[in-house]
């Protein structure tokens, strides 16, 4: 049985006539009347009561016409579903992010993507970078939106510098840094610290011991944290100080304070990352959006924080 046999019995049935249904097919009703023929054989059912002027269908065809119609519906639908996500029209992308850094970018890209695209979902992943960098080159992932401080660390994927974002400390709400509009990093060198976990976020661990470099050898770090969230309450639970990205004031809310630093540090540069071919065309499509839409990002100036 084909799907010609379905369209074939449908077109039947539905005009009770094989010579109507002949002439809506586009065939002669000889090859139809034989097509007909083959299915019940192959069914070993009869499907229609055969008159001199016209067939009706029997009880058999009656049921056999449901599944039909069913069936064809489905693959109709299978192939627009197929053509749509070629074209880009719908599907799904899955991108990793860094929650604190990229708030911003994320923010800005979801609301135009979902305006110009609506019918792709995408499914977002909060990951640190290093776990980001490895779903995307085992295709875990279809896009990244990272901190950039090293050009290795993008060996074999494509990548696009999007903005960058002041580096701010952040500190509890009674802390003596809350008298002051800015903190220096020499006084920083000297508070306990917390920060994200070296293993997963490398870029930070190393990112703070240049910031503080001038200053101490050996910062005081009694705390690594996985997850935005979890440094948050390091920080409210006055467990130590943090040098962290403005942004991370959007996730935090009231919960902490946040000040500017001087010497004034190079800033976070922020990036897109993905590989460098196999993107689906939905992937390709949130990556032109994530790149439009860095012009709402403080540009990236040619000092950035590197390491």
């Amino acid at each position: 049985m084909e799907l010609r046999h379905l369209r074939y019995f449908v077109a039947v049935a539905e005009e009770q006539n094989l010579t109507r249904a002949a002439a809506r097919l586009h065939i002669s009703q000889p090859p139809l009347s034989r097509q007909i023929r083959d299915l019940e054989k192959e069914l070993d059912v009869s499907l229609f009561d055969r008159g001199t002027k016209s067939i009706r269908l029997t009880e058999a065809g009656r049921i056999f016409l449901i599944e039909a119609k069913s069936i064809l519906e489905r693959i109709n639908a299978s192939v627009d579903l197929v053509k749509s996500v070629a074209q880009g029209k719908r599907g799904k992308v899955h991108v990793g992010y860094a929650a604190s850094p990229t708030v911003d970018i994320l923010r800005h890209t979801l609301q135009i993507f979902y305006e110009d695209h609506p019918e792709i979902d995408v499914d977002l992943h909060e990951m640190s970078s290093k776990a980001m960098l490895r779903a995307l080159r085992e295709h875990e992932l279809d896009v990244a939106l990272t901190v950039s401080l090293s050009p290795r660390d993008f060996d074999g994927l494509a990548f696009e510098k999007l903005g960058a974002h002041e580096i701010n400390v952040a500190f509890h709400q009674k802390h003596k840094f809350g008298l002051v509009n800015e903190v220096s990093l020499r006084e920083i060198a000297d508070q306990p610290i917390v920060t994200f976990t070296r293993e997963e976020h490398p870029e930070a661990y190393a990112g703070l011991c240049k910031l503080l470099s001038p200053y101490t050898t050996s910062p005081n770090i009694i705390g690594e944290y996985d997850t935005a969230a979890s440094l948050i309450a390091a920080v409210e639970a006055r467990r130590g100080v943090a040098l962290v990205p403005q942004t991370l004031a959007q996730i935090a809310g009231g919960r902490i304070i946040l000040r500017p630093v001087h010497p004034t540090p190079p800033p976070l540069p922020i990036a897109i990352a993905y590989r460098q071919s196999n993107n689906s065309p939905a992937a390709t499509m949130f990556i032109q959006v994530a790149v439009a839409a860095k012009a709402k990002l403080a540009p990236i100036s040619g000092n950035v924080l590197t390491v």
